[in-house]
């Protein structure tokens, strides 16, 4: 399923045509070029992470599992699972920055952080065909509001970054670069194989195998591999999910969604919390299905977001308070539905049918920037433990250590001496 640039609703003009947005304009064309935007997430997620580079630190399993699993297991520790499900990405950083000195692995490990966002900045960019497009897509994944920040600068929740770059990938067509469509595919097999995010795309990942009379006629080569590549990562993290026995008891209450997506609203669009203006923003975003251009990346992105939702309200239960009130773990659940909001507001600058649907899209913009720095564009600062981490740094592997870490309340990291051969 691809959006058709024939039929005037796709992500962008075919292949081999130039954006007319671009020509002889080579300021535009380098500001929103794939390394700009690189460079700029990555300077944009430093910045809102600063504490993790004044004050190195480990953010939660970052040090607990995959630093210290990496440390114990070596590479058995790539497909070894947790919480249900692999985290490919998290375990490859931490196997090659285990390279580095011990010293450093804090600090490294939160520019990793950084750099998975800036790869899935840079993806969606040179995924969407339509420069503009896919440059502020790429930047909205940065500049959505995100209390507290812990998804940001950290590897343990990469996972939440890198699900926001699939609907994009599914509804658009091959990259006009091979060097890109080689990057799609390195990243949405990373991607699919860490968190458990491709599978609630499943459907979608059928219909990119399947043509029907709602997708495009022409699925090709390209379409089908995409399909393929989301579908087997998604039945193999189903396959842990159950295997492991992960998902346990749930309870589920329907009354508890619009609370959810109130919260949603609040933080995407600074609603505050305010029933009646998280209501105008809801059927503001609802009436951006009428537009054709770009109405199936709303429909996808509308639909992962509410699927994330319904099962946030149906991992918490009877207890939603838990998660609302939570300013350390529970935020990253209503980042990926306010991204992809984000995103549903920024294509409305692209109707070129209906000039004035750019109107709506810039008050939601305007809203979502209001909201985004209100609720703090930089990270507070977390605890100071990296000075324990440098003093222990010289010991590790000689004797048994143990580091604090954070959050404050995370158990500490218990480092056992590493076993000599012959001892």
């Amino acid at each position: 399923m691809t959006e058709s640039p024939r039929t005037g609703t796709g992500t962008g003009a075919a292949e081999g045509v130039p954006d007319p947005a671009f020509e002889g304009n080579w300021v535009l064309d380098m500001v929103t070029g794939p390394w700009a935007i690189a460079i700029g997430v990555f300077v944009i997620t430093c910045i809102r992470g600063i504490d993790a580079l004044l004050h190195p630190h480990f953010w939660a399993e970052d040090g607990t599992v995959f630093w210290l699993e990496n440390y114990t297991s070596g590479l058995q520790s790539l497909v070894t699972p947790y919480a249900g499900y692999l985290l490919i990405t998290q375990r490859v950083f931490a196997w090659v920055l285990s390279l580095a000195p011990y010293l450093a692995h804090p600090i490294l490990f939160s520019l990793g952080g950084a750099v998975v966002a800036s790869w899935t900045a840079v993806t969606i960019a040179t995924t969407v065909h339509s420069r503009p497009l896919g440059c502020l897509l790429g930047i909205a994944l940065v500049m959505t509001r995100h209390d507290d920040g812990n998804v940001f600068m950290t590897l343990v929740n990469s996972q939440w970054i890198m699900a926001c770059a699939l609907p994009v990938i599914i509804v658009s067509p091959a990259p006009r670069s091979k060097v890109w469509r080689v990057n799609q595919l390195l990243f949405l097999g990373f991607a699919v194989l860490t968190g458990p995010f491709a599978v609630l795309l499943l459907p979608f990942w059928f219909l990119k195998l399947v043509p029907t009379p709602w997708t495009d006629e022409r699925l090709g080569v390209w379409e089908r591999c995409i399909g393929a590549i989301g579908l087997v990562g998604a039945m193999i993290q189903l396959g842990v999910l159950f295997f492991t026995g992960a998902p346990g008891a749930l309870t589920f209450s329907m009354v508890h969604v619009p609370t959810l997506w109130l919260r949603v609203f609040s933080d995407c669009f600074g609603a505050d919390r305010s029933i009646a203006l998280a209501t105008l923003t809801s059927a503001a975003v609802v009436m951006t299905l009428v537009f054709p251009r770009h109405r199936l990346l709303r429909i996808v992105s509308l639909y992962f977001a509410g699927v994330i939702m319904t099962l946030t309200a149906l991992k918490f239960g009877a207890y939603p308070r838990q998660l609302l009130v939570d300013t350390v773990s529970g935020p990253r659940y209503f980042f990926i539905p306010a991204v992809m909001l984000a995103g549903v507001a920024v294509s409305l600058f692209f109707e070129e049918k209906h000039p004035r649907s750019r109107w709506l899209g810039i008050v939601l913009i305007t809203l979502m920037l209001a909201g985004t720095f209100d609720g703090g564009f930089v990270r507070r600062d977390r605890e100071r433990v990296f000075e324990q981490w440098s003093h222990a740094a010289d010991r590790i592997g000689r004797e048994h250590v143990t580091v604090k870490i954070n959050p404050p309340y995370f158990p500490p990291m218990e480092i056992p001496p590493l076993q000599r051969e012959g001892v």
